[in-house]
């Protein structure tokens, strides 16, 4: 009998200690467009222009950041004019929810012990029917991001010009981190999916 409740013990130790670690999991964000982008002819001059404009309440420097992975991906920044690739674009959104998580230490946790010649251990842990704003810990507060680039590629290739033209949806998993840990990993995205349809990736 020690044996079991010291077993029933353990379980419930791990299991507690497990769904606190689960929310530390973090999805740092996928991007998906709203259309397909295939370009078949590409110029052998890779000159690229880069410009993104920002009409949401987020302070992004996408531009800067593309403009720096195109220049390790072998690209030449040049003005729009002579750039043989033209990168253009709108930051439309960019989001954060705050997701409330239940304070793991709300309700109750008692344990027993046997008296003279018996022995034994009892476990329990009581929980409410429903929660209140007043029954969440604000200090582990989950965030879950999501965001919207409007994107213009144009290719001028031996005279011809040809406009490519979606929208990147960007969205993360429940995590914890603040906007200014979410900034860098957004403009990584976003630069892979560019390099991605440029087929530099």
């Amino acid at each position: 009998m020690k044996n079991l409740n010291t077993l029933f013990f353990a379980l419930f130790i791990i299991l507690f200690l497990d769904a606190c670690a689960g929310k530390n999991s973090q999805n740092l964000g996928v991007v998906e467009l709203s259309q397909p982008v295939f370009i078949s002819e590409f110029p052998t001059d890779k000159t690229a222009f880069v410009n993104f404009t920002n009409t949401s309440n987020f302070d992004s420097n996408l531009t800067k950041a593309l403009s720096f992975n195109l220049q390790k991906a072998g690209y030449k920044l040049s003005d729009e004019k002579a750039a043989n690739f033209v990168i253009k674009g709108n930051l439309n959104y960019f989001r954060r929810k705050i997701v409330k998580d239940p304070n793991p230490f709300y309700g109750s946790v008692g344990f027993g012990f046997g008296g003279y010649r018996y022995s034994g251990i009892g476990v329990g842990m009581g929980f409410p029917v429903y929660f209140n704003d007043d029954d969440y810990d604000y200090r582990t507060n989950s965030y879950i991001y999501d965001a919207q680039v409007s994107l213009l590629i144009r290719i001028k290739n031996n005279g011809n010009t040809k406009d490519y033209t979606t929208n990147l949806n960007y969205q993360t998993g429940r995590n914890l981190n603040g906007t200014s840990s979410i900034t860098d990993e957004f403009n990584a995205q976003i630069s892979k999916i560019i390099l991605q349809i440029l087929k530099t990736e």
